[in-house]
């Protein structure tokens, strides 16, 4: 029985000791800084009617990593993009609304995220990998009118995937 005792204590003190290790260990490598591009903000008020769906309007901008207008963002070089959206509309006037929102990719219709399935924040993100010259828009819809007085947000992180690494340690 003893002798039971003295081997779990042994192991326990093994395992507690290698994990703390591997835990100091891991979080020196795994927290690397793989680009170092800004994080744009665009904002911008209100909505236009565009047939059955509502266009987002965003601030006018030009750079030398994306170019703005209305609702359509045009990126000027390949890599991994993640844009996240939101508006002023709380959640209960996204679920009255039954808001949805919807990404269109070089004219065509890619993607869309009901309210339901959006978080409580009101943020819808997603990541892309695009090419130069891709056209990426935002519009919105509801079963409701949706107020003129919308204030949109939109937030652009460019990844370079040459910077990306992926290593197998086990």
């Amino acid at each position: 029985m003893i002798l039971l005792k003295k081997i779990t204590f042994l192991s326990t003190l093994f395992l507690s000791t290698y994990m703390l290790f591997a835990q100091g260990k891991s979080s020196h490598e795994d927290h690397k800084i793989i680009d170092s591009n800004p994080i744009y903000t665009i904002t911008g008020n209100g909505i236009s009617n565009s047939g059955t769906q509502e266009k987002l309007f965003f601030s006018t901008q030009n750079n030398s990593e994306i170019e703005v207008l209305d609702n359509t963002v045009k990126v000027k070089k390949d890599g991994i993009y993640r844009f996240t959206l939101s508006t002023n509309l709380n959640a209960a006037e996204r679920k009255q609304k039954d808001i949805s929102y919807y990404v269109s990719l070089n004219g065509k219709e890619s993607f869309n995220k009901n309210q339901r399935n959006i978080p409580a924040n009101g943020e819808y993100y997603f990541q892309i990998q695009l090419k130069a010259n891709d056209l990426i828009a935002f519009n919105v819809k509801g079963n409701e009118e949706i107020n003129n007085n919308l204030q949109n947000t939109l937030k652009i992180q460019f990844t370079d995937p040459k910077l990306i690494k992926t290593e197998d340690k086990h």
